[in-house]
């Protein structure tokens, strides 16, 4: 007789599971939690934020279809509970596993753990996150995550043919961060002004030149430029036909802008250019690095932070979500704006769960525990704005999002 047993290694192997299951004369599948870590950008962790989640919804699908699960287990502890969970083939241990455990231990034990990393680049060497199980001391959240729908809120006029659609900001209780929606009529201008924070410009749909102490950029959908404090800057949507949409964020809850009257003689930039050292930067999507690792079936683009842009007040970027994709449970020392821009997204802050799409936004206060994720079958896409200079996640347990917090601001 043979016995027929499939190994799961990849998230991959998420959206085909149903038919996985259907598979005639299969025995077992077997799960490989390190590689399946790996596929989902966390390599070296032998089960990476969220990955025991999905491996054991994973097993609930195949066990429903009368398929037994295994897997190796990693101590005694986890061997009974690996029992408990169901699964029926169950792995005592390889040597691979005790050399990549000792390696961790020993250097947690010098302070020096990190994930490996596939070259012998330092720039690629990341420490390991801890997840901690309780909310750090000091962090209790004083106000409620808020959802702000653009479509019903209220718009302003900047100049003729120029309109603002606020999302996040003073007017909802966000602190040092107001993000919007920017519309640009065809061949509608926005004069040169100033601001005494910085700004970050994202193309959602249409085109865009943005003009910066002359020298013009032209954008298309997804790129973006951030533009330092007091750094004299204009806009101007060159389509006679379609109107261009924009994600704006300030390091501000108290928008303002200056006129400038001053003229300056404009400079067309290559589409290869990034900016100017010291001034403004371009990220455009097209040859953007990505970041993976963030969370399984997510990547992530870095448009601005204070590595990037020196003294910077803020930090965001872009990200897509693949089905399944999704984000650990987190929490920041500083308030966020996530703008749904594609797709269908599910934000679980405290206990509330929220259905967001069409550029609906989600203010997560300082403290406040959240992930996203994509329980959809098309890809989901966000604009991330946080309101510090970098873009620094504290992951804790995920019962914490889970469970309504009980402190100050809280909503019932």
């Amino acid at each position: 007789q043979v016995l027929v047993v499939p190994i799961l290694e990849s998230v991959r192997a998420i959206p085909q599971i149903h038919e996985l299951a259907a598979v005639p004369g299969v025995d077992v599948f077997f799960f490989g939690p390190a590689d399946f870590s790996a596929s989902a950008g966390f390599r070296g962790q032998w089960e990476g934020p969220g990955i025991a989640q999905q491996i054991l919804q994973l097993k609930d699908v195949l066990r429903s279809a009368g398929r037994h699960c295994g897997l190796l287990t990693t101590s005694l502890e986890n061997l009974q509970q690996r029992q408990r969970d169901g699964f029926r083939m169950l792995g005592l241990g390889t040597d691979s596993g005790l050399l990549l455990r000792s390696l961790h231990q020993t250097l947690a034990g010098v302070g020096r753990d990190s994930v490996p990393a596939p070259s012998l680049d330092p720039r690629e060497r990341r420490p390991v996150q801890a997840i901690l199980p309780n909310r750090p001391v000091g962090m209790q959240p004083d106000r409620p995550a808020l959802i702000a729908d653009p479509h019903g809120s209220f718009g302003l006029e900047l100049q003729a043919g120029v309109a603002v659609r606020p999302l996040v900001g003073a007017h909802n209780g966000a602190r040092r961060l107001t993000t919007s929606l920017v519309t640009l009529q065809p061949l509608a201008s926005l004069d040169y002004h100033t601001h005494p924070f910085s700004e970050s410009i994202t193309v959602l749909s249409g085109l865009l030149e943005v003009l910066v102490e002359g020298r013009v950029y032209r954008l298309g959908p997804l790129d973006n430029i951030t533009i330092p404090r007091w750094l004299p800057h204009a806009a101007h949507n060159p389509d006679p036909t379609v109107p261009a949409v924009l994600h704006t964020a300030m390091a501000s809850d108290t928008p303002a802008r200056t006129l400038v009257a001053q003229s300056f003689t404009e400079v067309e930039m290559p589409m290869e250019c990034s900016g100017l050292p010291g001034a403004e930067r371009i990220t455009r999507i097209q040859t953007a690095a990505r970041i993976q690792g963030v969370g399984p079936q997510a990547e992530f683009v870095d448009h601005f932070n204070a590595d990037l842009l020196p003294g910077l007040e803020m930090s965001g970027g872009y990200a897509r979500f693949m089905p399944g994709g999704r984000l650990p449970a987190h929490l920041h020392d500083f308030d966020e704006s996530i703008c749904i821009i594609e797709g269908q997204a599910t934000c679980v802050v405290e206990g509330q769960v929220h259905a967001l799409q069409n550029c609906q936004t989600a203010m997560v206060p300082r403290g406040r525990v959240h992930y996203f994720r994509n329980d959809s079958d098309q890809p989901m896409a966000m604009i991330w704005v946080y309101a510090g200079p970098q873009p620094e996640r504290i992951l804790v347990d995920e019962q914490l999002a889970l469970t309504a917090c009980a402190g100050e601001g809280s909503e019932p």
